[in-house]
């Protein structure tokens, strides 16, 4: 927990083994979050497909309302 502290107030440690650590931390992170903008096109891509299918199969009503779900959930 030190070190996500750390991390965030922009510290670096001077101990060479936290050093490391910190390394190790950041690189996951990374690696994490590195589909992160492919991941949320295709969820879009999916939230429109829905509200496209939504407005040719129902009504209005049922399409704006949708549409107003998929909005808020993409914001």
């Amino acid at each position: 927990m030190s070190l996500d502290g750390m991390v965030r107030r922009g510290e670096a440690p001077s101990d060479l083994r936290t050093r490391q650590a910190m390394r190790d931390l950041v690189d996951q992170r990374l690696h994490r979050t590195r589909h992160r903008v492919a991941a949320q096109i295709v969820l879009a891509v999916m939230w429109a497909a829905l509200v496209i299918l939504m407005a040719l199969t129902e009504g209005l009503r049922q399409t704006l309302g949708m549409a107003v779900v998929a909005g808020a959930f993409l914001t």
